[in-house]
């Protein structure tokens, strides 16, 4: 039986109290694989260097905001989800990163019950996503 691989899971805040929080969370319920960056603008470079399978993304940071990161991410990395964690409570910041690509928008302090059963949902849609790709480059045009 193949090792199940774990998803590698990017944190993106600059609250060092909230990304342990939401690291202890994801460690305690088995994710194993986890970074975090404190700082926008190193956000793409991470990427640009290590695969990730989700990004947890505040909108609040120094030097870039997390809106136009989001648009970043989305137009580079479409198919990694961005799942928005923020104090943010405005619907129409939250409408707009939804049409900019995110998967889903939590609100700080986020819960245990609304953050594993997101991620878990992200990380589902995303390897179908993938399966649908492969079949269709697997399947000869008619």
């Amino acid at each position: 039986m193949p090792a199940v691989v774990q998803p590698n899971i990017l944190i993106v805040d600059d609250d060092p109290i909230l990304t342990e929080y939401t690291r202890a969370i994801l460690e305690n319920n088995g994710y194993g694989r986890l970074a975090s960056c404190n700082d926008g603008r190193r956000v793409m470079n991470l990427l640009a260097r290590e695969a990730f399978d989700i990004i947890l993304l505040d909108l609040h940071l120094p030097h870039v905001s997390g809106q136009s990161l989001l648009q970043s991410i989305h137009e580079q990395y479409p198919d990694i989800p961005v799942v928005i964690i923020t104090i943010e409570d405005i619907v129409d910041v939250a409408v707009e990163c939804m049409k900019a690509g995110a998967f889903d928008f939590l609100l700080k302090p986020v819960s245990e019950n609304r953050l594993l059963p997101t991620i878990q949902h992200a990380l589902t849609i995303r390897e179908l996503r993938s399966r649908v790709t492969q079949l269709e480059e697997a399947t000869p045009n008619w």
